[in-house]
């Protein structure tokens, strides 16, 4: 039963909402919803989708430094 506990800990550590709750974001390709990872995915006035912890936003990208 503590094996099982330890790891519903780990998995709720690496949840990608849990982070969310510490205040980072995730942002989104608009239509496809795939993950964002680089500024080379992106071109300037590209809508996308930023994920917060208590909802998602919808924007546009306005400039890429």
């Amino acid at each position: 039963k503590q094996k099982l506990l330890t790891v519903e800990k780990l998995l709720k550590a690496f949840d990608p909402k849990h982070l969310l709750n510490k205040g980072y974001s995730i942002l989104l390709e608009e239509k496809t919803a795939a993950v964002i990872h680089s500024i080379r995915q992106v071109k300037r006035n590209q809508p996308a989708r930023l994920l917060l912890s208590d909802g998602e936003l919808l924007i546009t990208i306005n400039e890429i430094k």
